[in-house]
């Protein structure tokens, strides 16, 4: 069977950050497991207000979060009014959203990698590469994906020192010198 996997950083327009996937309960007290992004878990550590996104319900479900742990490759959260097994079960599937600004600041020059995603990537010489489309998270450095279009071919650039020069989040603009070779 196929392995589901979390959203990748949508931001909706009330900025809510789909951030990850109820994928089933754990045990019986009405624990819900999610999958979140590795480069979050710390992150959402801290988020006491989480809201999901169930199918076949028009509205966000609002939930205060009572507790949460990470557990193995996932975050098990216990939400105030999900009690039960059942309870839980009824949320398999669900998308998990908080609210972008909630996410605990980084230290200069650090970004999420929602906050990257659709960039204008350049090099120093003024030429356009294309758009952030997707951000990797390998371990020993970040790999931007740039794609002029969805369907066009992809640049890979790591996230290093040298290679890119500036992120301008306000202009939406990354700047970077592209390896010999790529």
């Amino acid at each position: 069977m196929p392995r589901t996997r979390a959203p990748a950083y949508k931001v909706t327009a009330d900025g809510l950050l789909e951030i990850g996937l109820v994928t089933r309960p754990h045990g019986i007290a009405g624990e819900i497991r999610v999958q979140i992004p590795p480069e979050y878990i710390t992150a959402l550590l801290s988020i006491r207000r989480v809201y999901l996104s169930v199918a076949g319900q028009p509205a966000l479900r609002t939930c205060k979060v009572e507790a949460r742990r990470t557990h193995q490759d996932v975050m098990l959260y216990k939400l105030e009014g999900i009690a039960t097994r059942n309870d839980a079960e009824a949320l398999r599937g669900a998308i998990l959203l908080v609210r972008a600004k909630d996410l605990p600041a980084l230290e200069p020059g650090r970004y999420y990698p929602h906050e990257l995603i659709g960039l204008h990537v350049v090099t120093t010489d003024g030429v356009a590469l294309g758009q952030i489309y997707e951000v990797l998270v390998t371990g020993a450095n970040d790999v931007y994906v740039i794609k002029e279009t969805p369907n066009s071919k992809e640049v890979l650039l790591p996230a290093i020192d040298g290679v890119v020069l500036s992120v301008d989040l306000l202009n939406r603009m990354v700047t970077v010198t592209v390896p010999p070779g790529l």
